[in-house]
């Protein structure tokens, strides 16, 4: 029996577990296929903190949306067709299968991080409080230490709160839909700064983002 297997295993010292890497480049859209081996009989499921990121469907494991570079870590569980009537799934199982996937931004990246706005008060936006905006600390193009502290969109304007200000020289801030396109794209140089209250601006008509969309931004050195 399997679990007969698993005890055997326990016996003679030798782990249950087992790690897969997989690498992917960053703002691809959701949907795109990390791996398509899988049997398609018996039951996938995906654990762990990061596993809203990931999906498997028809044999296939993909991502769920754009991703910002980095390292995401989760465990995938499997159940066979025989074990689905009486649900046996010991839980040695449950986490013995664990993915390290590794997203790589494009060369001339500054920082990527996950956008997903809400509506607060007459604006969307995100930041510490309201919807996400993580990661917030990066290295900007000066060399030091950085924050994104509020992105929002108000009466035609597009404002980024981030700490210094002075940091994005020569950049320009993309926000990637989930199909991977590129929905709007802001040239730091054309941004009205105050310095008092650390914020760039630019005047953007069109309302680009809604309550419960989730996006990624890209800050990339802007093309000469």
């Amino acid at each position: 029996t399997e679990e007969a297997r698993i005890n055997g295993h326990k016996e003679r010292g030798e782990s249950l577990s087992s790690t897969y890497d997989f690498y992917l480049g960053s703002g691809l859209p959701a949907g795109t296929v990390m791996h398509e081996t899988l049997p398609m009989a018996g039951r996938w499921w995906l654990l762990g903190k990061d596993k809203v990121f990931f999906a498997v469907e028809n044999g296939a494991l993909h991502v769920t949306r754009p991703l910002p570079a980095g390292k995401y870590r989760y465990n995938s569980s499997y159940q066979s067709p025989e074990f689905i009537p009486c649900d046996y799934h010991p839980d040695e199982y449950k986490t013995r299968l664990e993915n390290i996937v590794t997203v790589t931004a494009p060369t001339g990246t500054l920082h990527e991080a996950f956008f997903d706005p809400v509506t607060d008060g007459s604006a969307v936006a995100a930041d510490a409080s309201n919807g996400v905006l993580k990661p917030a600390s990066f290295t900007d193009a000066n060399n030091a230490s950085a924050t994104l502290q509020r992105i929002e969109w108000a009466s035609g304007t597009v404002k980024m709160k981030l700490s210094p200000h002075t940091g994005l020289t020569g950049q320009t801030v993309d926000f990637i839909e989930l199909d991977g396109s590129v929905s709007l794209s802001l040239d730091v140089a054309d941004a009205t700064a105050d310095a008092a209250n650390n914020t760039l601006s630019w005047n953007v008509a069109e309302q680009p983002w809604h309550d419960g969309d989730k996006l990624m931004l890209r800050i990339s050195q802007a093309n000469p």
